[in-house]
C-alpha cells in the first residue's frame, strides 16, 4: 500500500534526524535551569493539556516555581507572546493558544507561546523569578535540551503502532528510550512490547481522568444543586473542536447529563459569529436551551457568553482534571531528586 511506503519513508526521516541530535551536541541549547519536558508519540488527543496542569501543581507541591513554555498551536499570532505574566493572563485564546491560555487561566504561573522553544525558554529564564520550565509538546523538539523527558501513551497508540501517515505515530516506539517517565492514559497499559524499548530506569506512572463540578461559562460560582436541575431535567446538545470529541460526548452521557446531539468542529477551532448562529440554529433545532462543551472550547467562546444570553442558552463547560493512579509517589521522589 502507498502509505506503508509513505510511513517508511517518513521513519528514515525521523531515524536521521534523531540520530544527527545524538550525535552533534551542538545541535541542542541547554539553559541554566531545569526543564521538563511533556510530549507524546502520536498526534493529537492523549492529555497534555490536563496533565501538564497536574504536573504544574505537583512541582508547586515540593517548592518550586515553573514556567510553561510552548508554540501555542494554531494561534493567530506570529512570534513571542507572553500569555501570562504569573498574575494576570494577557491575551485571549485567538492569540495565545488555546491550549496554552487555559493553562494560563487555571494556574497563573508565567506561560510563553513562542515558535521556537529555545527562545521561549531563554525568555521564561529572563524575564521572570522562576526555577523550572515545562515545555508544551516538547518531545519531539529535541534542540532544547531537558532533565526530564515525560511522554504520555493511550490505549489508541499502542493498539496502532504505525508512523504516519499509516497510523498517528510521530516517532516509532522505539524512540521511548529518551524517555524518563512514561505516562499511561486512556486505558493504556504497560506490556513485554513496550518495556523493551525503554531504559531500565524509566518510571512507569498511570494517571485517570477526574470530573470536577460542571459550571454555566461566565459564572463558575455555579451551584450544586443548579447544576443538578440541569442534569435532571434539560436537554443537552454538546459542540466539540478538540481531536477526540467522542470521547468528551461518552463522558457527558457517563454522568447522566440527557445528551441528545453533537456538533464536531475541527481540533483547535477558533469560532467566529457565523459559528455562534449556526450554534445557536443546532441547539434550538434539538429543543435545548443548554450546550455543553470543554474548557478548552470555553477558552474560545467566553467572548461571545453575551450573544448566546440574549437568545436564551447556557454554555454549561465540563472540567476534567487528571490524578495519578499509579506511582505517584515515585513520580513525587523523582522530581525531587532531578530537580533538586
Amino acid at each position: 500500500m502507498i502509505t506503508d511506503f509513505f510511513s517508511k519513508v517518513y521513519g528514515k526521516i525521523v531515524k536521521y534526524r534523531n540520530r544527527r541530535y545524538d550525535r552533534e551536541e551542538h545541535l541542542s541549547t541547554k539553559i541554566s535551569i531545569p526543564v521538563i519536558s511533556v510530549g507524546n508519540l502520536s498526534v493529537g488527543g492523549t492529555g497534555k493539556t490536563p496533565f501538564e496542569e497536574l504536573l504544574v501543581k505537583q512541582l508547586q507541591s515540593i517548592g518550586k516555581k515553573p514556567a510553561i513554555i510552548g508554540r501555542g498551536y494554531k494561534r493567530q499570532s506570529k512570534g513571542e507572546i507572553i500569555i501570562c505574566d504569573g498574575k494576570k493572563v494577557l491575551v485571549d485564546a485567538r492569540e495565545g493558544g488555546d491550549e496554552l491560555v487555559l493553562l494560563a487561566r487555571k494556574l497563573k504561573v508565567p506561560v510563553i507561546a513562542n515558535e521556537s522553544k529555545v527562545e521561549a525558554a531563554l525568555s521564561a529564564e529572563r524575564r521572570f523569578d522562576i526555577d523550572c520550565i515545562v515545555v508544551d509538546d516538547g518531545f519531539q523538539h529535541r534542540a532544547l535540551i531537558r532533565n526530564i523527558d515525560i511522554v504520555l501513551i493511550d490505549r489508541e497508540t499502542l493498539e496502532k503502532p504505525y508512523l504516519l501517515p499509516k497510523g498517528l505515530l510521530r516517532e516509532p516506539l522505539e524512540s521511548l528510550n529518551r524517555a524518563n517517565v512514561v505516562c499511561l492514559t486512556s486505558g493504556a497499559k504497560i506490556t513485554d512490547e513496550l518495556k523493551q524499548y525503554m531504559n531500565q530506569d524509566t518510571i512507569f506512572i498511570k494517571v485517570t481522568v477526574q470530573n470536577g463540578l460542571p459550571y454555566i461559562l461566565g459564572n463558575i460560582k455555579s451551584d450544586f444543586e443548579e447544576i443538578e436541575k440541569i442534569r435532571k431535567k434539560e436537554r443537552i446538545v454538546a459542540i466539540a473542536g478538540i481531536a477526540k470529541p467522542y470521547r468528551f460526548y461518552e463522558m457527558v452521557k457517563k454522568l447522566e447529563y440527557n445528551l441528545v446531539n453533537y456538533l464536531n468542529f475541527s481540533d483547535h477551532y477558533y469560532y467566529d459569529r457565523n459559528d455562534i448562529e449556526k450554534i445557536r440554529r443546532f441547539a434550538e433545532n434539538n429543543n435545548s436551551r443548554f450546550i455543553a462543551l470543554t474548557e478548552k472550547d470555553a477558552v474560545k467562546l467566553l467572548k461571545f457568553v453575551d450573544r448566546f444570553d440574549h437568545y436564551g442558552l447556557k454554555l454549561l463547560v465540563f472540567p476534567i482534571t487528571m490524578a495519578i493512579s499509579e506511582g505517584g509517589k515515585t513520580f513525587t521522589n523523582f522530581l525531587k531528586i532531578k530537580l533538586g
